[in-house]
């Protein structure tokens, strides 16, 4: 069940990081939910869309090398973000030991899903530890 809820935090996580965030739902792009930016008003006033939206569609391999750059700055959302993906394997070779040491810097800044999301890892090792 952990799993299930560790798979379904990484994904809504990695549907924000490329791109998404505003709620408008445009043609390319299902909406995610939040309900700041109206889609109505989003159509009307372009300029008030975070930059993310208005952008051309990005791959993951795109969306991971602008994460790590704003990732090497100290921002915590984009080491946390970052994190999801290296732990999937989404733009960037999957590589466990790289997602939780950005998972702990963002996690040392106070981002929550980090934080939860080394206490899944930490909760999955000990359980792949006992069944040995």
């Amino acid at each position: 069940m952990r799993h299930i809820l560790m798979a379904a935090a990484v994904s809504a996580a990695l549907a924000f990081a490329a791109g998404c965030g505003c709620g408008s739902g445009g043609a390319e792009e299902p909406a995610c939910g939040n309900d700041e930016v109206p889609a109505r008003e989003a159509a009307n006033e372009p300029e008030k869309l975070p930059a993310a939206v208005t952008a051309a569609p990005r791959t993951p391999k795109e969306v991971a090398r602008e994460l790590a750059r704003a990732a090497a700055r100290g921002d915590a959302k984009a080491q946390s973000r970052l994190g999801d993906m290296f732990y999937v394997g989404r733009g960037v070779v999957r590589d466990r030991a790289e997602a939780v040491r950005l998972y702990r810097l963002a996690a040392g800044q106070g981002d929550a899903h980090a934080a939860e999301m080394l206490r899944e890892i930490a909760v999955s090792s000990k359980k792949a530890g006992k069944g040995k």
